[in-house]
Formats: C-alpha cells, sequence, structure tokens
C-alpha cells in the first residue's frame, strides 16, 4: 500500500494529506485521523484471533483456510471498489480479519499433513517465506 499513499489521485479522493507528524503504518488511539488509515489492518489481525483458534477447530483447518481467505477477497474487493474513506476502511479491517484466520489455519494444516522426519523443514520456509510473498 506504500505505492498508493503516494498517487496524488488517491489522496486526493479519500482527502488524506501527508504531512502529519506520525507514519501511515501506525494508527494512533488517541486521536484517529486519516494520515492513519493503514493501522486498520493490523486492528483485524488482532481481532481475529479468536475466530483464529475456534473456526479449525470447528470446521477443520481447510475449511478454515477457506472461510479465513473468502473474507480477506471480500475485504480486498471492499478496499477496491471503496467510494468512501469508511468503505476503505471497513476493507482493510475485513482483509486483516480474514488473513489472520487463514494464516493461523495455514500453519496448523501444514503441521498436520507433513511427516515428523520434514515437518521442521516445511514450517520453516512457510514462516520464512509467507510473509514475503504477501507484502
Amino acid at each position: 500500500m506504500s505505492s498508493v499513499n503516494s498517487m496524488v489521485q488517491f489522496r486526493t479522493y479519500f482527502d488524506i494529506s501527508l504531512d502529519s507528524k506520525t507514519s501511515l503504518l501506525f494508527v494512533r488511539l488517541s486521536v484517529f485521523s486519516k494520515a492513519d488509515w493503514q493501522g486498520i489492518y493490523t486492528v483485524g489481525s488482532v481481532c481475529s484471533f479468536f475466530g483464529a483458534s475456534i473456526i479449525p477447530d470447528l470446521f477443520g483447518r481447510r475449511y478454515g483456510m477457506f472461510i479465513g481467505n473468502t473474507i480477506l477477497i471480500v475485504g480486498a474487493l471492499i478496499s477496491g471498489l471503496a467510494t468512501s474513506f469508511g468503505m476503505l476502511l471497513g476493507g482493510r479491517f475485513l482483509t486483516g480479519f480474514g488473513g489472520g484466520i487463514a494464516n493461523n489455519s495455514s500453519k496448523s494444516y501444514l503441521t498436520e499433513i507433513t511427516p515428523p522426519t520434514t515437518r521442521g523443514r516445511w514450517m520453516g520456509l512457510l514462516n520464512s517465506f509467507y510473509y514475503g510473498k504477501s507484502t
């Protein structure tokens, strides 16, 4: 999202100024301003904690990944089609929420399907490259 922040059309459409003293990547909890909108993704990820621990146990790991990725895709569509700042925030929240559920489910699923002799190697690869592909 960093490259989108520099686009004049994006900043003009959502009335986001870059002269804020805080970084665009963090949410100030005391005073919320439009310059701090990206942190809502992290808030969504944190809020998915309960769902990420319950959904895979109730429905299975594969369905947990499916549910999480479905929420993530809906959030991405809402963010991409946003016509207001609130819609953009809602989409970013859902993207973080679904990503948190899918992330938790995928790690549990990989642990279950890999043989014990190579499990450490595969989990190390997942943890090393998971965030590299998503940025």
